[in-house]
């Protein structure tokens, strides 16, 4: 009997060995992968979410891609219930030394690992992994005879597009210390426009509504300027294209704000078709002067963008333009490139984007008053505190003489952002 009692808590005890062991093990395994579902497809920027509960109190993560590490975070949602790590799908790589592209997304199979760290920087538990499949790709909607791209002019919609526009320096010949410290976004303007259709017009056109919903922003020398009450709405007649064919503004008091997006084809486009069409750009709020260039445009592929599937267009353009700048009086060479999102399902722009550079000769004295109100205004805004008396006096530039010239180069870009 009392052999018997024996192995029975030897049994006892072995167990409670055991189960004090699957605890500390399943312990140190605890940590997960919440979203995504393992084999789930995925798509543009993916949230990883890993619960808070499965990571010691004070500590981080760190996650993964097909092996390589890509973050360290301690970043929660905001309801702060799993940490976060935002995986970009279609972000391309670039070398911060030379900027060439080291690594392109690719669709298909994908491995995101995490580890869980406590707060003294170690490693808790094991990694866990799962297996997504990326799928950016949208080429299978692609029609046989090619695909049609037309706006949804339908009487009552309505678009609101968020717009941005900034000038950069990005040097100045013989006043690099200068370009530098007059710095990015020296001008520039921000606002949000609805677009309505209001009525039918001939053929396929109608008349759309632009006013601007909120206060619009200008920028000058880093700073944001509130025009409060400064607008008006502007009315023109386009097509299903984005031909405009009549442009009025209301009788109300202010300038009339608006946004040009891009014109399309009347043909069908396959991946690869190009095609030439006028192009606005670089539209400046306060006069309404938009740079008009012929361009030409060519279909990328489809591809999902901010959850639609569009059509992506990149455009090469080059010409004169009359620039949207206080400091460029006279007309400059640009050359650029825009990329275009269009929703081809639902027939509206997602993403209008635009990057041109320039590189002007400017009268140096009115450079030299130009950079005066900038640096006058960073001081007045409490950043930019070195004082330049005068163009050359303080960059090592030299004295300018009367009629010289200087060149600048210089990046503009414009935004437009369909909000919804």
């Amino acid at each position: 009997m009392l052999s018997c009692r024996s192995s029975v808590g030897r049994v006892l005890v072995w167990c409670a060995m055991l189960l004090s062991l699957s605890l500390v093990v399943c312990a140190q395994s605890a940590i997960r992968i919440s979203r995504p579902l393992d084999g789930a497809t995925v798509r543009e920027t993916v949230n990883v979410l890993v619960p808070v509960s499965s990571v010691p109190q004070g500590g981080f993560i760190t996650c993964m891609i097909d092996g390589r590490i890509k973050a360290a975070t301690d970043g929660v949602s905001q309801d702060g219930n799993a940490f976060v790590y935002r995986w970009d799908t279609k972000a391309v790589e670039v070398s911060s030394e030379t900027g060439e592209i080291k690594s392109r997304p690719k669709e298909g199979k994908h491995t995101i690992s995490v580890q869980a760290f406590g707060a003294d920087g170690k490693k808790t538990g094991k990694a866990t992994q799962i297996t997504v499949y990326v799928k950016n790709n949208a080429s299978a909607d692609m029609p046989a005879n090619g695909l049609r791209l037309k706006y949804n002019n339908t009487i009552g919609s309505i678009n609101q597009y968020h717009f941005k526009f900034t000038v950069s320096i990005k040097s100045i010949e013989g006043a690099t210390a200068l370009a530098k410290a007059v710095g990015e976004n020296v001008e520039g303007q921000e606002g949000t426009v609805e677009r309505s259709v209001e009525d039918r017009m001939d053929g396929d056109s109608v008349l759309i509504r632009q006013k601007l919903i909120d206060t619009l922003i200008l920028y000058y020398a880093g700073t944001a300027i509130p025009q409060p009450d400064v607008a008006k709405a502007e009315y023109r007649v386009e097509d299903s294209l984005g031909h405009v064919t009549y442009v009025m503004a209301s009788s109300s008091p202010g300038i009339p704000i608006g946004v040009d997006l891009p014109i399309f084809p009347a043909r069908p486009v396959k991946i690869g078709d190009t095609w030439i069409e006028p192009m606005k750009i670089l539209r400046y709020a306060l006069t309404g002067e938009t740079a008009r260039l012929n361009a030409t445009s060519t279909l990328e592929g489809l591809e999902w963008e901010a959850g639609q599937p569009c059509a992506k267009i990149t455009t090469q353009f080059s010409g004169m333009i009359r620039p949207p700048s206080t400091m460029l009086k006279e007309p400059i060479n640009v050359t650029g490139t825009a990329t275009t999102y269009f929703s081809y399902k639902a027939g509206k722009v997602v993403t209008f984007s635009v990057v041109a550079q320039a590189e002007p000769e400017i009268d140096s004295q009115a450079l030299s008053s130009w950079f005066q109100q900038i640096m006058q205004a960073k001081k007045v805004a409490g950043g930019e505190t070195a004082a330049v008396d005068t163009y050359g006096t303080n960059t090592g530039a030299g004295t300018q003489n009367a009629g010289a010239k200087a060149k600048v180069k210089m990046e503009l870009r414009q935004t437009i952002q369909l909000v919804r």
